[in-house]
């Protein structure tokens, strides 16, 4: 009996947990993410009342010396060499942490949301309900490629600092968002669904 009771167990704390939700909960994310991005199409896009509420609050912009500094500053400095950069950062930080795996994903990720992003943009239609003159613009670019290198960095971090690099993220992607709006280079519906 005492033999049994002195045994130690070790559980290895560092070892990725594995288990139905590993794979159930991120793809449960993405379903709720593509519903939304849907929802915000037909809402937004497709209704002569979504329209004018979008429009209204692209023409309804305020502006203020430093925050057009800031704003501006904001889009001039998200370039697609920022967004490689923070890919070939985010695919180090995987192998140095030896997990290709996460590399790879984070990878996929920036690709898929982007690419998604522009096939999107080229192919759905925006009829002019409400006569306001512009192209589809539908989802936003800029928001879309600032999120997924938010993403990919939150993938490929210990867990330890993901919750500061995703609260960090959170303000750059807004940030991005507000300013395609300041600039009408996009409707606020283009940046809800990137």
């Amino acid at each position: 009996m005492t033999a049994l009771a002195s045994r130690e167990q070790t559980v290895d704390l560092s070892a990725p947990r594995r288990g139905p939700g590993h794979v159930l909960l991120p793809l449960a994310v993405a379903v709720l993410a593509a519903a939304g991005a849907v929802l915000t199409y037909r809402l937004f896009v497709r209704t002569s009342l979504g329209q004018a509420v979008d429009n209204a609050a692209l023409r309804s912009g305020v502006h203020h010396p430093k925050m057009d500094e800031l704003l501006g500053r904001a889009l001039d400095n998200t370039t697609l060499a920022s967004v490689v950069l923070v890919c070939v950062v985010a695919a180090a930080i995987g192998i140095l942490r030896k997990r290709i795996d996460l590399a790879v994903g984070a990878a996929f990720l920036v690709l898929g949301a982007n690419g998604s992003v522009e096939l999107l943009k080229g192919h759905l239609v925006r009829p002019d309900l409400d006569h306001f003159p512009g192209p589809n613009s539908f989802p936003s670019g800029h928001t879309a490629a600032a999120a997924s290198v938010v993403y990919a960095l939150v993938l490929v971090l210990p867990r330890a600092v993901r919750g500061m690099v995703a609260l960090i993220g959170f303000v750059y992607v807004t940030v991005i968002a507000i300013a395609t709006v300041w600039a009408e280079w996009h409707r606020p519906s283009d940046t809800i669904a990137a």
